[in-house]
């Protein structure tokens, strides 16, 4: 995955799990989880310094809310290049809820999207 700041190219430091973690002893900074994973094991993800949560387009951010402070980022997954409940829910965790750390987009994402995905707080 490229990651892009201000149009500089990053490297990633996140290992993302796609899949759900069934063994806690997977559990570890720099690792970026889906919201299954999170259900499960939020207790024990809370004590690590560096961590995030990955919500597809369909889902909601109301298991992760009471814990933005702690996310070091949120990665939302475009399921389609239609679907722009993603960028509200970046403009609101800009606005609303003032989350300061990074926000990331994945999945189904168009190249003429990315001044937008910008606007809304990428």
């Amino acid at each position: 995955m490229i990651i892009l700041k201000k149009k500089i190219e990053q490297r990633n430091k996140y290992l993302l799990h796609k899949s759900t973690i069934e063994d806690p002893s997977e559990i570890s900074n720099d690792s970026i989880y889906n919201l299954e994973t999170w259900n499960k094991f939020s207790s024990i993800i809370l004590k690590l310094k560096r961590f995030g949560v990955v919500l597809d387009s369909n889902e909601s951010l109301g298991p992760i809310i009471n814990y933005l402070k702690y996310l070091q980022i949120i990665q939302f997954n475009f399921l389609t290049f239609k679907d722009g409940r993603p960028f509200t829910l970046a403009k609101n965790l800009r606005r609303k809820f003032n989350f300061k750390n990074e926000i990331r987009a994945s999945g189904h994402i168009l190249p003429d999207q990315y001044s937008f995905l910008i606007r809304c707080g990428f």
